[in-house]
């Protein structure tokens, strides 16, 4: 799993974003707000982690099980995909 190229995250007012950096601009205009949990799933992201390598990280970083980071993994790529901005 990755975000398509030119996507970037930046921080705005304190806050993480993701941002159409490159040409996915096409489909993808504006920005996604991310809480923290989505800001180090979108990090992960960026870097092609695969979905076991998220669950074991939220896990761990998180008071959280698998089956719990794993569907919010799942919902989050999601609405990534449904933006656009997912390979």
């Amino acid at each position: 799993m990755k975000l398509k190229d030119g996507i970037i995250i930046s921080e705005v007012r304190g806050e993480k974003v993701l941002v159409d950096a490159g040409v996915s601009g096409e489909v993808f205009r504006g920005i996604i707000k991310l809480n923290e949990t989505g800001g180090v799933i979108a990090e992960k992201l960026l870097s092609g982690a695969t979905e076991d390598e998220l669950v074991e990280h939220l896990t761990k970083e998180y008071d959280v099980d698998d089956v719990t980071a794993r569907n919010d993994i799942e919902s989050f790529v999601k609405s990534l995909g449904k933006a656009g901005i997912m390979e």
